[in-house]
């Protein structure tokens, strides 16, 4: 493995926006089995956290109140309720405020565009503290999954777990930063959905010549592909135990792009998926994208488990490097000639 490849396998496996929430243990006693629960004891326990959550709710309530104070309603000429400045104020402040109120109607709205609920998801870059106060005052929330994404901000294109998740999911919005400063600044979600003609989507988009020269695809193709269809949608892929990454990195990878992830298969479906692979790598008709139902990822350490994808003499398997799950994902196709490691007969 050369050094540039090396660097690539660590920016999946080794990635520093890869962040994971603690997940919180439970307060709560188990039920042992035998145990007599106390009802009307538990039962009041229950109502005073309800109320601890209610009381708590208000509270907050009351302090967002305390915090736009200065801002008080009046009826304008028309009869429509508009801010007025509170002592003190400026016209921007006021203005602000309005920006404020129409974003939070926005955030609980239903339909399509800026409306919408927003999950952030970050690669490469990080929101600053007042951007993530601002996202979520615009009903949005930072998040740390691409499964629950809408949106993946990025600076450039780099091959990250968070990057390929995306990109294979087919439902992640892929943008700049701008994306993030011009929905700050105009206090609405800017849509990148070509039908809603957001005249600001333009300015949002991901570029990095570089990087798609570099690997030899173009970032919005890759991204009409994917949702047209996920890319390893009914396919097994098959990784050997020394490739790297290891299978619990490529797993959710694999996954998302609707494959699935296997190191081992009973003998009897192993030869079904290894028969009706190799029609497909001797077929004529295939395309050369056409990937077959089973794909077959090692390295040369393993190169002694390569006979068992290749039972008899008319039934060789092609062997392919992890290289061709990485780029294959970045661009949204695999090609069957690329980074074979074992060819078939």
């Amino acid at each position: 493995m050369d050094d540039e490849s090396g660097e690539e396998m660590r920016s999946v496996v080794d990635s520093s926006d890869e962040l994971s929430n603690g997940a919180q243990a439970s307060e709560e006693a188990p039920l042992v089995l035998g145990q007599r629960r106390h009802t009307s004891r538990a039962a009041a326990m229950a109502a005073s956290k309800n109320l601890g959550v209610i009381m708590q709710a208000v509270n907050t309530f009351e302090e967002d109140m305390r915090k736009e104070r200065l801002y008080k309603y009046r009826k304008s000429h028309n009869a429509r309720r508009s801010l007025a400045l509170g002592e003190g104020e400026d016209e921007e402040q006021q203005q602000q405020a309005v920006r404020h109120k129409r974003a939070r109607i926005d955030s609980i709205s239903s339909g399509s565009g800026g409306s919408r609920s927003v999950r952030i998801m970050f690669t490469s870059v990080r929101p600053s503290e007042q951007q993530q106060r601002q996202i979520v005052s615009m009903g949005g929330e930072v998040v740390f999954d691409a499964t629950h994404a809408t949106h993946l901000v990025c600076a450039e294109i780099k091959r990250t777990l968070k990057m390929l998740m995306a990109l294979s999911s087919g439902r992640v919005d892929i943008v700049s930063l701008a994306w993030l400063e011009q929905s700050l600044a105009h206090w609405r979600w800017i849509s990148m959905n070509p039908a809603d003609g957001d005249p600001l989507a333009a300015k949002c988009g991901v570029v990095d010549r570089a990087a798609e020269k570099k690997w030899d695809f173009r970032l919005e193709e890759s991204i009409q592909r994917a949702r047209k269809r996920r890319l390893l949608e009914g396919v097994t892929v098959f990784l050997t135990p020394q490739s790297e990454p290891k299978l619990k990195v490529l797993r959710p990878l694999i996954e998302i792009a609707g494959g699935e992830a296997v190191d081992s298969l009973e003998e009897p479906r192993l030869k079904k998926l290894i028969s009706a692979s190799v029609r497909v790598q001797r077929s004529n008709s295939s395309a050369p994208s056409e990937i077959p139902p089973l794909l077959v990822v090692s390295c040369v350490e393993d190169s002694h488990m390569w006979s068992m994808f290749r039972p008899s003499a008319d039934k060789h398997m092609s062997i392919y490097a992890t290289e061709v799950l990485l780029t294959g994902l970045l661009r949204q196709q695999i090609l069957r000639s690329d980074n074979k490691l074992g060819n078939e007969a």
